[in-house]
């Protein structure tokens, strides 16, 4: 499944394509496409099923107040994606996505979009995380 926040233009993007849940349920992985100004990076990101969970709670809360953040960072690893209202409707949606395997290559993006992006995303991602 597919996993698109709207933010209704090609730049910026971001995606989580092809979420898959692991066969023995120890986690997620998808690839996270993202396109911020320049920069375009399509990354493998595995996660485990709490911090997804604690990642959509949040998002919902983030909807429903405007403001504080979600972040959807695995048990072990530093990667992440995160979401931040900033109390007035702009959510600044930022990330860190790095190497592990021993080259030194990192990406770093940042870009907003309004809050009305968030309900769907809330939906679509509950909807792929599903059993």
């Amino acid at each position: 499944m597919d996993v698109i926040l709207a933010t209704h233009t090609d730049n910026p993007f971001l995606a989580m394509t092809n979420i898959e849940r692991y066969a023995d349920a120890s986690g997620y992985g998808c690839n996270l496409t993202v396109r911020s100004a320049w920069l375009s990076a399509v990354y493998p990101f595995h996660f485990e099923p709490y911090p997804l969970a604690e990642f959509i709670a949040a998002l919902r809360e983030l909807d429903r107040t405007l403001k504080g953040q979600a972040t959807l960072k695995p048990m072990w690893e530093d990667h992440y994606l995160r979401f931040e209202g900033d109390g007035i409707g702009r959510v600044r949606v930022s990330g860190l996505l790095f190497d592990c395997g021993g080259n030194d290559q990192q990406v770093r993006f940042s870009f907003e979009v309004d809050q009305t992006c968030l309900a769907r995303f809330v939906a679509d991602l509950t909807s792929a995380s599903l059993p």
